[in-house]
C-alpha cells in the first residue's frame, strides 16, 4: 500500500482550504472513492513507517495468523537441535559422572534369527542396578531369544549360543554317533559342547531328549 499514489489527496487537502466563492473549480473533480481510499491507506501507512510503528501488536498478530505453519515447523526445529546439543553434551560427561556404569546396550533392533556383531551394539552409560554387562565379547556371537528394539539392554543370562544337542532321543550307555547331534540355538551353560567332535565316539551316563543340551557332564568314555 505504500507505493499508492497519494496526489489526489493532496489536492483535496489544497481544496478544501481554498475559498468555496472564488469560482474555482474542485481539483478532485476525477477523484473516485477507491483512489481517496488507497491514498488514505498509504498516508497511513507512510506515517506509520515514519513514527516507527512497523511492528505493532497488532502486525505482529497478523504475521503470525498468516504464518503459523512457518513459525511452528522453526520453533519445532530449534527444539530439537537444542535436545540433540543436551543429549551430546550429557554423553560428552557421562563417564565422569558419579555413580554410572557403562553398559553394552543394542545399537539396532534384534531378533533371535540374528547372530549379533560387534556393530549391533553401542555402550552407554546407566546406574549399577542396571542388568547387562560391558563385556561385548560376552554377547557378540549369540543371539537374543526374543526381539529387542535399538537402545534396549541385553540380559546376558538370557543369550542363546551355539551347542550340541541331541537331533533324537539318546539312551543312557549309548554311543553318540554324527547322525544323533546337531549344532542348536539354546541358553549357553557352562557345561555345554560346541562340536560334535567332542561327543562321537563317547557313551551318554543319562539319557536324553531330542533337542536337548548335550553337557560335558552327560559323557563319559565307552566300555
Amino acid at each position: 500500500m505504500g507505493a499508492a499514489d497519494t496526489g489526489q489527496l493532496d489536492a483535496v487537502w489544497d481544496f478544501v482550504g481554498r475559498n468555496p466563492d472564488s469560482g474555482c473549480d474542485p481539483p478532485a473533480s476525477s477523484l473516485t472513492k477507491n483512489s481517496l481510499l488507497r491514498g488514505l491507506l498509504a498516508v497511513a501507512a507512510r506515517e506509520s513507517d515514519e513514527r516507527g510503528e512497523g511492528l505493532r501488536p497488532g502486525r505482529i498478530r497478523r504475521m503470525l495468523s498468516h504464518h503459523w505453519i512457518e513459525f511452528g515447523v522453526i520453533a519445532f526445529l530449534v527444539l530439537v537441535v537444542a535436545g540433540v546439543a543436551r543429549i551430546k553434551l550429557m554423553q560428552a560427561h557421562w563417564p565422569t559422572l558419579p555413580g554410572l556404569v557403562p553398559i553394552t546396550i543394542a545399537a539396532v533392533d534384534l531378533d533371535s534369527s540374528r547372530t549379533i556383531s560387534a556393530d549391533d551394539l553401542t555402550t552407554v552409560y546407566l546406574p549399577p542396578r542396571a542388568r547387562g554387562t560391558a563385556d561385548a565379547a560376552r554377547i557378540v556371537g549369540r543371539r537374543v531369544p526374543r526381539a529387542i528394539d535399538a537402545g534396549k539392554q541385553i540380559d546376558v543370562t538370557e543369550l542363546h549360543a551355539p551347542q550340541l544337542m541331541a537331533r533324537s532321543a539318546i539312551a543312557a550307555g549309548q554311543k553318540v554317533d554324527s547322525a544323533a547331534v546337531r549344532i542348536g540355538w539354546a541358553v549357553e551353560q557352562r557345561t555345554s559342547l560346541r562340536s560334535p567332535a567332542d561327543a562321537i565316539g563317547r557313551c551318554l551316563v543319562t539319557s536324553v531328549d531330542a533337542g536337548t543340551v548335550i553337557r560335558r557332564d552327560d559323557l563319559s568314555t565307552c566300555p
